[in-house]
Protein backbone atom coordinates (compact mmCIF):
# COMPACT_ATOMS: atom_id res chain seq x y z
CA UNK A 1 0.00 0.00 0.00
CA UNK A 2 1.37 3.37 -0.99
CA UNK A 3 1.62 6.22 1.46
CA UNK A 4 -0.15 9.51 0.95
CA UNK A 5 1.18 11.82 -1.77
CA UNK A 6 3.54 14.50 -0.55
CA UNK A 7 1.35 16.93 -2.52
CA UNK A 8 -2.31 16.81 -3.43
CA UNK A 9 -3.78 16.68 -6.91
CA UNK A 10 -1.43 16.86 -9.88
CA UNK A 11 1.15 19.22 -8.40
CA UNK A 12 4.78 18.49 -9.21
CA UNK A 13 6.01 15.75 -6.89
CA UNK A 14 2.63 14.11 -6.31
CA UNK A 15 2.19 10.42 -7.08
CA UNK A 16 -0.13 11.29 -10.00
CA UNK A 17 2.37 13.75 -11.47
CA UNK A 18 5.14 11.16 -11.28
CA UNK A 19 3.00 8.74 -13.31
CA UNK A 20 2.55 11.12 -16.26
CA UNK A 21 3.81 9.58 -19.51
CA UNK A 22 4.22 6.00 -18.25
CA UNK A 23 3.89 3.09 -20.66
CA UNK A 24 2.64 -0.46 -20.11
CA UNK A 25 5.42 -2.67 -18.77
CA UNK A 26 7.56 0.27 -17.64
CA UNK A 27 9.02 0.29 -14.11
CA UNK A 28 9.42 3.63 -12.42
CA UNK A 29 10.72 4.76 -9.03
CA UNK A 30 8.35 7.13 -7.26
CA UNK A 31 8.94 9.31 -4.23
CA UNK A 32 6.17 9.33 -1.60
CA UNK A 33 6.03 11.18 1.71
CA UNK A 34 3.90 9.87 4.59
CA UNK A 35 1.10 12.14 5.79
CA UNK A 36 2.93 14.56 8.11
CA UNK A 37 2.16 15.01 11.80
CA UNK A 38 2.26 18.77 12.54
CA UNK A 39 3.78 18.09 15.97
CA UNK A 40 6.57 15.88 14.61
CA UNK A 41 9.61 16.50 12.47
CA UNK A 42 9.05 16.38 8.70
CA UNK A 43 8.94 12.73 7.59
CA UNK A 44 11.60 11.29 5.30
CA UNK A 45 10.45 10.30 1.83
CA UNK A 46 9.93 6.65 0.89
CA UNK A 47 10.77 5.33 -2.58
CA UNK A 48 8.72 2.65 -4.36
CA UNK A 49 9.34 0.65 -7.52
CA UNK A 50 6.10 0.72 -9.52
CA UNK A 51 5.54 -1.54 -12.54
CA UNK A 52 2.79 -0.38 -14.88
CA UNK A 53 0.40 -3.21 -15.79
CA UNK A 54 -1.79 -1.12 -18.07
CA UNK A 55 -2.59 2.42 -19.15
CA UNK A 56 -6.21 3.39 -19.76
CA UNK A 57 -7.81 6.57 -21.01
CA UNK A 58 -11.28 7.68 -19.98
CA UNK A 59 -13.21 8.71 -23.07
CA UNK A 60 -16.13 11.00 -22.25
CA UNK A 61 -19.30 11.01 -24.38
CA UNK A 62 -20.06 13.93 -26.70
CA UNK A 63 -22.31 16.55 -25.12
CA UNK A 64 -25.16 16.65 -27.59
CA UNK A 65 -28.94 16.10 -27.80
CA UNK A 66 -28.49 12.33 -28.20
CA UNK A 67 -26.49 12.19 -24.96
CA UNK A 68 -29.14 14.26 -23.11
CA UNK A 69 -31.87 11.80 -24.17
CA UNK A 70 -29.97 8.90 -22.60
CA UNK A 71 -30.10 10.63 -19.18
CA UNK A 72 -33.86 10.98 -18.86
CA UNK A 73 -36.91 12.59 -20.33
CA UNK A 74 -35.00 15.39 -22.10
CA UNK A 75 -35.60 16.40 -25.72
CA UNK A 76 -32.26 18.15 -26.10
CA UNK A 77 -29.11 19.29 -24.33
CA UNK A 78 -30.61 22.67 -23.37
CA UNK A 79 -33.39 20.94 -21.41
CA UNK A 80 -30.81 18.82 -19.59
CA UNK A 81 -28.74 21.90 -18.72
CA UNK A 82 -31.81 23.75 -17.42
CA UNK A 83 -32.80 20.76 -15.27
CA UNK A 84 -29.26 20.59 -13.84
CA UNK A 85 -29.33 24.35 -13.09
CA UNK A 86 -32.67 23.99 -11.25
CA UNK A 87 -31.40 21.02 -9.27
CA UNK A 88 -28.17 22.80 -8.31
CA UNK A 89 -30.10 25.89 -7.13
CA UNK A 90 -32.31 23.73 -4.90
CA UNK A 91 -29.35 21.76 -3.55
CA UNK A 92 -27.27 24.89 -2.85
CA UNK A 93 -30.21 26.52 -1.10
CA UNK A 94 -30.89 23.36 0.91
CA UNK A 95 -27.22 23.09 1.88
CA UNK A 96 -27.11 26.73 3.02
CA UNK A 97 -30.29 26.24 5.06
CA UNK A 98 -28.87 23.06 6.59
CA UNK A 99 -25.63 24.86 7.52
CA UNK A 100 -27.64 27.52 9.39
CA UNK A 101 -29.73 24.82 11.09
CA UNK A 102 -26.59 22.92 12.12
CA UNK A 103 -25.11 26.06 13.66
CA UNK A 104 -28.32 26.79 15.58
CA UNK A 105 -28.59 23.18 16.76
CA UNK A 106 -24.97 23.20 17.93
CA UNK A 107 -25.49 26.51 19.74
CA UNK A 108 -28.57 25.18 21.54
CA UNK A 109 -26.76 22.03 22.65
CA UNK A 110 -23.79 24.07 23.94
CA UNK A 111 -26.01 26.61 25.71
CA UNK A 112 -28.05 23.94 27.53
CA UNK A 113 -25.47 21.86 29.33
CA UNK A 114 -26.87 18.82 31.12
CA UNK A 115 -25.59 15.36 31.92
CA UNK A 116 -27.00 12.19 30.43
CA UNK A 117 -27.33 8.87 32.23
CA UNK A 118 -24.44 6.60 31.24
CA UNK A 119 -26.93 3.81 30.56
CA UNK A 120 -28.63 5.96 27.91
CA UNK A 121 -25.33 6.67 26.15
CA UNK A 122 -24.32 3.00 26.25
CA UNK A 123 -27.71 1.93 24.92
CA UNK A 124 -27.32 4.17 21.86
CA UNK A 125 -23.74 3.03 21.30
CA UNK A 126 -24.98 -0.58 21.46
CA UNK A 127 -27.48 0.24 18.70
CA UNK A 128 -24.71 1.68 16.52
CA UNK A 129 -22.54 -1.40 17.05
CA UNK A 130 -25.42 -3.75 16.22
CA UNK A 131 -26.15 -1.81 13.04
CA UNK A 132 -22.49 -2.02 12.00
CA UNK A 133 -22.42 -5.75 12.68
CA UNK A 134 -25.40 -6.21 10.36
CA UNK A 135 -23.72 -4.25 7.55
CA UNK A 136 -20.25 -5.82 7.87
CA UNK A 137 -19.37 -9.46 7.51
CA UNK A 138 -16.15 -9.19 9.53
CA UNK A 139 -15.90 -8.48 13.25
CA UNK A 140 -16.14 -4.86 14.37
CA UNK A 141 -13.89 -3.26 16.97
CA UNK A 142 -16.47 -2.42 19.63
CA UNK A 143 -14.03 -0.52 21.82
CA UNK A 144 -12.91 1.70 18.94
CA UNK A 145 -16.53 2.35 17.94
CA UNK A 146 -17.52 3.30 21.50
CA UNK A 147 -14.59 5.73 21.71
CA UNK A 148 -15.01 7.15 18.20
CA UNK A 149 -18.79 7.58 18.31
CA UNK A 150 -19.23 8.63 21.95
CA UNK A 151 -19.02 12.43 21.46
CA UNK A 152 -21.34 12.41 18.45
CA UNK A 153 -23.79 10.11 20.20
CA UNK A 154 -23.98 12.36 23.27
CA UNK A 155 -24.56 15.39 21.01
CA UNK A 156 -27.33 13.56 19.08
CA UNK A 157 -29.15 12.46 22.22
CA UNK A 158 -28.99 15.95 23.71
CA UNK A 159 -30.25 17.53 20.51
CA UNK A 160 -33.15 15.06 20.27
CA UNK A 161 -34.20 15.78 23.87
CA UNK A 162 -33.91 19.56 23.35
CA UNK A 163 -35.84 19.36 20.08
CA UNK A 164 -38.69 17.41 21.69
CA UNK A 165 -38.82 20.00 24.49
CA UNK A 166 -38.89 22.89 21.99
CA UNK A 167 -41.64 21.27 19.92
CA UNK A 168 -43.80 20.78 23.01
CA UNK A 169 -43.03 24.22 24.47
CA UNK A 170 -43.64 26.18 21.24
CA UNK A 171 -46.52 24.04 19.97
CA UNK A 172 -44.73 23.40 16.68
CA UNK A 173 -46.61 21.26 14.17
CA UNK A 174 -45.93 20.23 10.58
CA UNK A 175 -48.16 22.14 8.16
CA UNK A 176 -49.38 19.51 5.69
CA UNK A 177 -49.96 22.03 2.86
CA UNK A 178 -46.47 23.53 3.20
CA UNK A 179 -44.90 20.05 3.26
CA UNK A 180 -46.86 19.06 0.16
CA UNK A 181 -45.79 22.24 -1.66
CA UNK A 182 -42.12 21.68 -0.76
CA UNK A 183 -42.06 18.05 -1.88
CA UNK A 184 -43.85 18.91 -5.13
CA UNK A 185 -41.29 21.65 -5.94
CA UNK A 186 -38.35 19.33 -5.18
CA UNK A 187 -39.88 16.55 -7.29
CA UNK A 188 -40.44 18.94 -10.20
CA UNK A 189 -36.85 20.19 -10.09
CA UNK A 190 -35.55 16.62 -10.04
CA UNK A 191 -38.12 15.44 -12.62
CA UNK A 192 -39.25 12.73 -10.18
CA UNK A 193 -42.58 11.39 -9.02
CA UNK A 194 -43.68 13.36 -5.89
CA UNK A 195 -44.77 10.11 -4.22
CA UNK A 196 -41.25 8.73 -4.55
CA UNK A 197 -39.81 11.95 -3.11
CA UNK A 198 -42.03 11.54 -0.02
Amino acid sequence: MLAKDDHDGNEAGSFSAQMVGVKTGETRTVRVVESPDPAAAPPAPTYYQVTIKGVKEKILPTLDDAFAKTLGNYENLDQLREAIRRRLKIEISARANQDVKNQLMDLLVKEHAFDLPESMIEYHLDLIIEEMKKKKEQDVDEKAIREGYRTGTIWSIKWRLLKEKLIAQEGIALDADEAEKYVTSVAAARQKDPQREW
